[in-house]
């Protein structure tokens, strides 16, 4: 009988595709494979071959609770490293874990995997391995929480823990065992995670979409240096593809930039020669063709961006941004812009700084090669397997 493994995820794309490339490995190694993912995801992943069991809820039902919990829009009036440790403990661990720990444990019950693997806001999932006796590992997709985040959070999730009878363990459980590290050193959080529990896993971009492919425009694009320009999928806010493009229109540079598949790129004006904008372009693909990245700094664009060694500037919007913006100017990668900063003319100066001075370049290629040193999927897939029947 095929062994099995259980991915498990909270309904958001930055916390359910950092998983893919390693499901894939153990798909390739033998292995069946599942999620349990939220009910926008049942037809992506069912699509790519695995078992799904949907787990209760969305992101957007979940803000709705905490508005009505909270009396006030969620996280109004935070300042930047304010935003995690109010946000965690609330949305993903009171009401996300409980949303959908009934969900995870049906599912690792029928379908009997010989191991879970969770991201780390997935806070149902240490607890529904615990209640079924089934080994977990916590899988990272950006920066480990320090204890100004974990510790609230395990305060949240506790009762949770004593309604299954279970005490509860510190740090809602994530660094009781195996976790999976996907920064290089230079940008990891420091003394979190036990060493002896610490498996560093090489972050892999997988964001084509069917058969797409890379547009054959770019091709034909003039031989000058190529800015992307990206707010992911989430923090699109449209006004500030105006000063993205107030900033750069008219510059010596091609500027790709992508505005999501919610907004319209017609919307976008004006828009100069130098500028296309496009709904969207897998970015593991229209990286390589980069000197250059302005970005949210969502882990999967951050890390897209540093595996191909481009600098970047960064302009954070929410959520784990600031702190992934942070770690690449410490790192000497990046520029960040923000606030009061954040306006057209300091946008040019600091496009034209990561492009033209080599300090920036130089930093982000050497954490190119911090994580091309990082074990690959498929090693990772191999040490667990062992670890489970050695």
């Amino acid at each position: 009988m095929r062994k099995r493994v259980l991915f498990a995820s909270c309904p958001a794309s930055g916390h359910v595709q950092p998983l893919l490339p390693l499901a894939a490995a153990f798909r390739d190694a033998g292995w069946s494979v599942a999620f349990g993912v939220g009910p926008e995801f049942v037809e992506t992943i069912a699509t790519d071959g695995y078992s799904v069991f949907p787990v209760d809820g969305t992101t957007g039902e979940w803000f709705a609770e905490l508005e009505r919990r909270t009396g006030a829009p969620p996280g109004e009036g935070l300042a930047p490293d304010e935003i995690l440790p109010w946000f965690v403990p609330r949305l993903f661990g009171a009401i996300g874990a409980e949303r959908m720990v009934d969900d995870f444990v049906d599912a690792i019950r029928s379908w009997q995997p010989q191991l879970v693997v969770y991201e780390q806001t997935a806070f149902a999932a240490p607890l529904a391995s615990a209640v079924c006796g089934v080994p977990s590992v916590h899988h990272a997709f950006g920066p480990l929480y320090d204890r100004s985040i974990m510790e609230p959070t395990s305060d949240a999730v506790a009762p949770l823990w004593r309604q299954w009878g279970l005490e509860p363990p510190p740090l809602a459980g994530l660094y009781d065992h195996l976790c999976l590290t996907v920064c290089p050193p230079s940008l990891e959080t420091p003394r979190v995670c036990p060493p002896d529990i610490a498996q560093p896993l090489r972050p892999v971009p997988m964001d084509t979409v069917g058969t797409a492919g890379l547009p054959d425009w770019i091709a034909d694009l003039p031989d000058r240096p190529t800015v992307y320009a990206t707010l992911g999928t989430v923090t699109n806010d449209p006004s500030m593809f105006s000063t993205i493009v107030e900033a750069l229109a008219g510059e010596p540079i091609n500027v790709v930039l992508t505005v999501g598949n919610d907004n319209d790129p017609a919307a976008v004006r004006p828009v100069a020669e130098n500028v296309r904008v496009e709904r969207y372009v897998a970015q593991s693909l229209l990286l390589p063709h980069c000197d250059a990245v302005v970005c949210h700094v969502g882990s999967g664009t951050m890390f897209g961006t540093l595996i191909n060694g481009l600098p970047m500037v960064a302009l954070p919007r929410g959520a784990d941004q600031f702190v992934n913006a942070d770690r690449c100017v410490a790192a000497g990668a990046a520029v960040r812009l923000w606030g009061d900063d954040l306006h057209p003319a300091a946008l040019r100066d600091a496009v034209h700084s990561v492009l033209e001075d080599d300090r920036y370049r130089t930093a982000a290629r050497r954490l190119a090669g911090e994580i091309a040193e990082m074990p690959s999927p498929a090693e990772v897939a191999s040490t667990l397997a062992a670890r489970i029947d050695p």
